[in-house]
């Protein structure tokens, strides 16, 4: 497993719904194995904050969960998880949702990345 900050791998790793909701920004997220890009979207993210579900297997999901519990890392109260449509790795971003600042603001902070390497 392999573990990258997001903000050593994305130009864009804050969203927010009074700067971002209606212009569809991107973080361009690589692959650790073989550097193809998943663009990860506001609405991606707002589908899947505080969200259980997983797009990956239940053997890869439960290998991510036991490698965050044995290296003891605190996570943050989202993610999303794929697989790397070029080389099938499979990878979970790690963000936080958030509520406040300006009335009804609300935003995501992109964290780390998990890959599966």
């Amino acid at each position: 497993m392999r573990i990258i900050d997001c903000s050593e791998i994305s130009k864009k790793s804050d969203f927010n719904n009074y700067d971002d909701y209606g212009t569809y920004p991107q973080a361009d997220i690589p692959c650790a194995k073989c550097c193809n890009s998943i663009k990860i979207h506001f609405n991606n993210l707002q589908k899947h904050s505080s969200n259980s579900f997983s797009h990956l297997r239940n053997e890869d999901q439960l290998k991510m969960n036991i490698f965050i519990q044995l290296n003891q890392l605190t996570t943050p109260n989202s993610w999303l998880d794929y697989y790397c449509p070029n080389c099938h790795i499979s990878t979970r971003l790690y963000y936080e949702s958030w509520v406040g600042g300006r009335h009804g603001e609300y935003g995501f902070r992109l964290c780390f990345v998990l890959f599966d390497v």
